[in-house]
Order: structure tokens, then sequence, then C-alpha cells
């Protein structure tokens, strides 16, 4: 695995189109890059969670009825 796998992309030539904002501004850092094993969802999240507040927010998340 890379050390620095932001590194191993370069940005896109800017299009430069006056009647536009937001599509204008660039990325100048890279997000922080996390893991995707989204199985139980604790590795996703940048701080994992110990075993008490994990039970807690899936209590709270199966008592919601959509």
């Amino acid at each position: 695995m890379l050390s620095h796998p932001a590194e191993k992309y370069r940005p896109y030539p800017p299009i430069a189109l006056p009647d536009r904002r937001w599509p204008d501004r660039q990325i100048s850092h890279a997000p922080r890059w996390l893991s995707t094993d989204l199985r139980d969802g604790n590795q996703a999240l940048a701080e994992p969670m110990d075993s008490a507040p994990q039970t807690a927010v899936l209590g709270s998340a199966a008592g919601v009825r959509l």
C-alpha cells in the first residue's frame, strides 16, 4: 500500500468558464484517508468507537423507523 496515496493523482487542468464560481475552485490538499470497510461502520470512522458508544449509537438507530 502506498504511504501517501494522494500523491498518486495529479489535478486536471482547469477549464476557465466565466459564468460559474464554485466549479473553478480547486482542492489544494488531500482529504483524510480512512478505511472503507463498512461492514460494521466502525472502521470508517476517523476515531473508531469502543463497544459502549457503538452500542448506544446502534441502539438509538434501531429505534428509528422509516
